[in-house]
């Protein structure tokens, strides 16, 4: 079975920040207070170790989302869209 959901992520630092989606190396820049929707869809809890969550680090200037190798990621937002 699969899981999938929508995580909304908003830049409130008052600066630059970037949205990175690894292990793709894709990279989103956010100006401040603008936000993206992250789509996700991969393996649930039964589907291995890392199944049925998404992890997600805060690092200084950048939110890093960790997908999973047979996962599927849209980073969205009005003017860009980035699939995985």
């Amino acid at each position: 079975m699969r899981i999938s959901f929508v995580v909304h992520v908003r830049n409130t630092l008052g600066r630059k920040a970037e949205v990175v989606l690894e292990p793709y190396g894709d990279v989103v820049a956010l100006e401040p207070n603008e936000g993206v929707d992250i789509k996700a869809e991969g393996p649930d809890a039964s589907e291995g170790r890392d199944g049925g969550f998404l992890q997600v680090d805060i690092e200084e200037g950048a939110i890093v989302v960790w997908g999973w190798s047979r996962g599927h990621f849209e980073i969205d937002r009005a003017s860009k869209r980035l699939h995985k």
